[in-house]
């Protein structure tokens, strides 16, 4: 199972892209944590035809300052057939996120994309944060 991420910057505050995150992609959970910043994580999932299943989301939203947020977004299960095929569902519904944050006309910085994502090729910083546990 293979899934698709993109990690990006935001240029607005915590409190508003996350609500209207939540409001369009949380129907399954959202949370916010407390640490230094703000940490949200919000659940979803969207059935694509084309594959007869349902596809998983999920965004992790940080809060880097009052005024910007880094952004990771990842889509995931859902492939149809023998061979459990996405067919381009989760790159769809990764990207379906971004067109959403573009329309709140804010600032958005695309700054890592990982197509066919698994535990194997995680982003550099989180693979090192694991291997220091």
């Amino acid at each position: 199972m293979t899934g698709h991420f993109v990690r990006a910057r935001v240029k607005t505050d915590f409190s508003s892209l996350f609500k209207s995150l939540v409001s369009k992609f949380a129907n399954i959970y959202a949370n916010v944590m407390y640490e230094e910043k703000r940490v949200g994580i919000i659940l979803g999932e969207k059935y694509f035809f084309r594959t007869n299943s349902t596809a998983a989301i999920c965004i992790f939203v940080k809060e880097l300052n009052l005024e910007e947020c880094l952004l990771d977004i990842i889509s995931f299960a859902g492939g149809g057939g023998l061979l459990d095929i996405s067919w381009g569902a989760h790159y769809d519904y990764v990207h379906e996120v971004l067109r959403f944050i573009g329309d709140l006309r804010v600032d958005l910085k695309k700054e890592l994309e990982i197509n066919y994502f698994s535990f194997e090729n995680l982003p550099q910083d989180i693979a090192e944060r694991l291997k220091n546990l």
